[in-house]
């Protein structure tokens, strides 16, 4: 016997079942590591969602699946399309999936969707003037959709529901809106099931938006007539207050720490400014825009700048902001919308004359690190079919 298989014969043998221990400890060491890896700097990616489209009214929201919700045509009919956020949908590219959310021409109108406990809800105008109305639609527990009607020609005059914002408080639904038959400013508020509609204002009520905390509600609104902007409270009892600031076009709302902030466009200086705490801020110069303002621990603000496109600014304390363009087309962006989800994601949606897009900040290696993942998991996969064939094919042979 040479000296080589005499080492060989006494050599230490590793157990099938030390390597197979080795090789988990080893894999599952490997797929932790991935989730600790820098997944690199943010870049936008844009996608086209769908050709010809209404070229107005559009919002978006983002909990498990990101969501949006469109006009198929300047006729009406409300459209929802949606995406999960998941990894294995994203890594095998599973498209949008388009459905119906009310197929009556005419509805859709100044759109306003929000999440309540977990559920997407839609408050919108009938744009028919004979048949006008305010509706409220939510989804049930299978995926339908029911549409009941809030307000309507026969209660409160043609044009009901200009400018509809919804949002919630104490749990219960709370719409406000715009009656054009005597210039009114309303409110509809579910309570035990049933809609109570209350008059706020006369002349006021224009490019409404609303914002929630406790047990507030905040509403950004503009007068009719004239450009003042104005800041309603709600918690049972109405009051309002002018901001002493002017606009002719959008207005938006958030709570910070249940303290209102609100975007608009100065007619003063033609700029989009930020206002809060009597300290205001200004990015471009603008006319018709479309504002989206969301304060999820960052503040996040989406505007189209005349001639220049659609931009996001960006701030961690609402004094420096950082400046993006979404898209440079002059035509992008003077309906868009935007939300936060809960990893603090943006997610934005905006038309371009009729065609529908929507864009994310992804981070650039973060597509390389969940095939990395995969890939890891396979082959625990595969180290436990290996090392378990003998029990595998006795548990099939039985079957």
């Amino acid at each position: 016997m040479t000296e080589r298989s005499k080492w060989l014969s006494h050599s230490p043998k590793i157990s099938r079942e030390k390597l197979f221990l080795v090789t988990t400890v080893f894999l599952l060491t490997s797929l932790a590591l991935t989730f600790l890896a820098d997944e690199g700097d943010k870049q936008w990616q844009t996608e086209l969602i769908q050709e010809n489209v209404s070229e107005r009214f559009v919002q978006v929201t983002a909990p498990d699946d990101v969501e949006i919700f469109y006009l198929e045509s300047r006729e009406g009919v409300v459209k929802s399309t949606s995406k999960s956020q998941g990894i294995m949908e994203n890594l095998l590219s599973i498209g949008w999936r388009t459905e119906t959310v009310d197929e009556e021409d005419g509805s859709g109108s100044f759109l306003s969707a929000k999440e309540f406990e977990e559920e997407t809800v839609l408050a919108y105008q009938d744009g028919n003037v004979g048949e006008s109305a305010v509706y409220f639609t939510d989804r049930d527990g299978e995926g339908e959709w029911s549409t009941e009607t809030v307000d309507s020609v026969q209660t409160n005059g043609p044009n009901v529901g200009l400018y509809t914002s919804l949002t919630f408080l104490n749990g219960n639904p709370l719409i406000f809106y715009h009656a054009a038959q005597g210039d009114r400013f309303l409110k509809a508020e579910k309570t035990n099931n049933e809609w109570s509609i209350e008059e706020l204002e006369e002349d006021i009520g224009w490019f409404a938006d609303t914002a929630t905390c406790g047990e507030e509600a905040f509403v950004a609104v503009r007068e009719k007539g004239e450009d003042n902007v104005y800041l309603g409270r709600y918690d049972g009892e109405w009051s309002m207050e002018d901001l002493d600031v002017e606009t002719d076009t959008d207005v938006a709302v958030a709570a910070d720490g249940c303290e209102p902030a609100i975007a608009y466009m100065d007619t003063e200086s033609w700029e989009v400014t930020f206002k809060q705490d009597g300290e205001t801020k200004s990015f471009s110069e603008s006319r018709f825009s479309r504002l989206a303002l969301e304060i999820e621990e960052d503040y996040h603000l989406l505007y189209n700048v005349r001639n220049e496109g659609l931009f996001y600014a960006e701030s961690e304390d609402g004094e420096e902001w950082s400046k993006k363009a979404i898209s440079e087309d002059p035509t992008a962006g003077s309906y868009n919308d935007l939300a936060i989800d809960y990893n603090g994601d943006v997610h934005i949606t905006y038309l371009k004359e009729n065609d529908l897009f929507y864009a994310t900040e992804v981070p650039e290696n973060r597509e390389t690190l969940i095939y990395t993942q995969l890939m890891i998991v396979a082959l625990l996969l595969l180290s436990f079919v290996i090392f378990y064939k003998d029990k595998l094919e006795e548990i099939f042979r039985s079957f």
